[in-house]
């Protein structure tokens, strides 16, 4: 298996010469790869963990494809459109294999694929992602899509619309680059607000907080102090936090610290 490629994640579109890239929706799910040999596919996630009993279901599909040898990347998440990432979690996370099939049944799952790095024993690694995009409408199927390829800011408008978490974007030009990439990258869609934090543990990073609703978030560094401080002094410290969007219940998603108010 080929090394996988990371997205520098960039806020201002306005650093980039949009005309040579293309975008991706960038689904909220699992970095899934994907490698089928000899009509066997192994599915593993960015830390290399196999992965196929969590998701049988897209491995038969997979493995049902007309296609003999292909390896690519792609994100495991829910198969509706509305994605909950909390609940996504379940089918990412349980490890008893008799639970894994009980959830294959209970919350079925997509794998869209939205890059090939090889197929039919050639190796795209170092192809343009504009020819890399072209295979791309081989996978589909049973539990099985593809990511199309849209002009930046008309995806940009999409996906924001229907608060979605963010778009991939990718130089026409570019070849798979197996590290944190320099000409691929992605962007999201944060939105900002207050929250008061009461309570604390600790960890090796600094503090995960939670308010009165139990919201939890990571505070690091320098601004773990400030929090610690405020909540022993007055018993609650307001920050002001970043996040995706919300949850059906109501809690954030993704949620990290910007600023200490106090």
């Amino acid at each position: 298996m080929n090394g996988i490629m990371l997205y520098k994640e960039v806020k201002d579109l306005g650093t980039l010469k949009l005309e040579n890239y293309v975008a991706q929706e960038k689904r909220d799910g699992e970095f899934i790869r994907a490698v089928k040999s000899k009509g066997k596919v192994v599915l593993t996630n960015r830390r290399l963990r196999v992965k196929n009993t969590y998701y049988p279901e897209v491995v038969k599909a997979l493995e049902e494809l007309d296609i003999d040898e292909f390896e690519v990347d792609g994100e495991m998440t829910l198969n509706a459109e509305d994605d909950d990432f909390n609940v996504f979690q379940k089918r990412a996370l349980t490890q008893n294999p008799i639970k894994q099939k009980e959830l294959a049944q209970e919350i079925p799952v997509k794998y869209f694929v939205f890059d090939v790095i090889g197929i039919k024993g050639k190796d795209l690694r170092f192809k343009p992602f504009e020819d890399r995009a072209k295979h791309l409408s081989n996978f589909l199927g049973a539990n099985l899509g593809f990511l199309p390829t849209y002009e930046v800011e008309t995806i940009r408008d999409i996906v924001k619309t229907k608060n979605g978490e963010g778009i991939m974007i990718k130089l026409k030009k570019g070849i798979y680059e197996e590290k944190r990439s320099s000409i691929n990258v992605k962007h999201k869609f944060f939105e900002e607000t207050e929250i008061r934090v009461i309570s604390f543990d600790k960890n090796n990073a600094g503090l995960i907080c939670k308010d009165a609703e139990d919201n939890v978030v990571q505070v690091s560094g320098k601004q773990s102090v400030e929090v610690e401080l405020a909540i022993a002094d007055k018993g609650y410290c307001d920050i002001n936090i970043q996040y995706l969007s919300k949850t059906k219940n109501n809690r954030f998603r993704h949620p990290s610290c910007r600023e200490v108010i106090g």
